[in-house]
């Protein structure tokens, strides 16, 4: 008897719980989403350069007298002091180091 009384008393909680066809359906909240105006609209034109839907900045820089490849000498040197500098993280390093391109 204790056996089959046992499972039945707990089960008992998950019928307490269900959800029952009698209740009142409750009405669906509907709101209107008004477009708010931006005033510095124009001035927010151009701000940010996108192409083909991603955000690209660049910058050109003339470097007179320095081939492609003493140009990245000179910045990978520069990244590789800037990630072992005193405020940085123990695993800080540069992860890609590309020099054929």
């Amino acid at each position: 008897m204790k056996k089959i009384l046992m499972p039945l008393l707990m089960c008992l909680p998950l019928a307490a719980m269900a959800q029952n066809d009698w209740e009142v359906p409750s009405d669906p909240v509907t709101t209107t989403e008004t477009a708010k105006v931006n005033p510095d609209q124009k001035y927010l034109a151009g701000a940010v350069p996108v192409v083909d839907g991603k955000v690209v900045f660049e910058q050109t820089i003339a470097a007179p007298g320095k081939s492609a490849s003493q140009i990245y000498d000179i910045l990978l040197n520069y990244i590789t002091r800037m990630t072992q500098g005193g405020n940085q993280f123990d695993q800080s390093r540069v992860v890609v180091s590309d020099a054929e391109k």
